[in-house]
């Protein structure tokens, strides 16, 4: 059954600012949380919980001026909240198990089911091997399609799933949520919070679309949140210069007739996780994400 994974973990003790520290060094979304070195595992702290704690001191402090000084003190009010209280506070990946035991198909329901991005992969009493997460299914199954033998019932299955168009699947969510290029960041965020998503799309005055703020984008905050309160145009420009490396500040796009395997291969090839259906004017149609592909494998 393999060896379990060399994890990386934060304590529930720790603060904000050393969780992103974590985040970016590992370039990870998400930690689990644990007490103590050796202690119980508490759940899982992620880039949209940091969005969520990002919005709540935005509105805290907005009677605060927009000086040098307040940007300090806004940015210590982010850094120092204890983990803990910050866990899951978007309610969007709260802390569930698998058993190494298990089918894969069984954590591909339960993560559709209670609509998680991740589960942690449990052996014997309760070891915690690793994390399994929508990309790395989606990555496998790819793998399959691409490698698996022709006469196997299951993957004709799946071939043919991936030969179909996209916009023929019914994958994706309609409409997109949307800033425009000159609103404020916070703006940005607080979309992606109200509307507990992880990415919005950024568009111009004729909606074209011309980016993507995600919630990945939080951890460039860390030593200047003043960034925040920069145009999106701004805030775009200003992170891919710093971080050219992420994948997620890629904004990949597909058109209707794409097929669910190009639209699978462009997640795969760049990182990302969510592609944009776009018309010829190049408006956003609807966003595809990782888990709406893979539950077209469990409809």
């Amino acid at each position: 059954m393999g060896h379990p994974q060399k994890i990386v973990v934060v304590d529930a003790q720790d603060r904000v600012g050393t969780v992103l520290k974590i985040l970016m060094e590992n370039e990870l979304m998400a930690v689990p949380v644990r007490e103590g070195s050796s202690g119980p595992f508490l759940g899982l702290v992620d880039v949209t919980d940091l969005t969520s704690w990002v919005v709540r001191v935005v509105e805290e402090t907005q009677a605060m001026p927009l000086d040098y000084r307040s940007f300090l003190e806004r940015e210590e009010l982010f850094v120092q909240q204890n983990t803990l209280v910050v866990a899951d506070s978007s309610h969007r990946d709260p802390w569930h198990t698998v058993t190494i035991e298990d089918p894969l198909i069984h954590a591909l329901h339960t993560m559709k089911n209670k609509c998680l991005h991740r589960v942690a992969v449990v052996g014997e009493e309760g070891s915690v091997w690793g994390l399994l997460t929508s990309s790395d299914v989606l990555q496998y199954v790819h793998k399959i399609e691409e490698t698996g033998p022709r006469t196997h019932g299951g993957i004709a299955a799946l071939r043919t799933l991936w030969g179909q168009s996209v916009s023929s699947t019914g994958a994706g969510t309609s409409p997109v949520l949307t800033v425009h290029y000159e609103a404020p960041t916070t703006e940005a965020f607080k979309l992606m919070a109200q509307s507990r998503v992880s990415a919005v799309a950024v568009v111009n005055d004729t909606g074209m679309l011309v980016g993507n703020v995600s919630a990945h984008d939080v951890e460039t905050l860390h030593h200047d949140f003043s960034r925040l309160y920069l145009s999106v145009a701004q805030f775009v420009s200003k992170t891919r210069r710093e971080r050219e490396h992420v994948p997620d500040e890629v904004v990949s796009t597909c058109r209707p007739h794409s097929t669910v395997r190009e639209v699978v291969e462009t997640m795969l090839r760049t990182g990302v996780h969510r592609v944009y259906m776009t018309d010829e004017q190049a408006q956003p149609l609807c966003v595809i994400s990782v888990s709406d592909i893979l539950g077209l494998l469990t409809a």
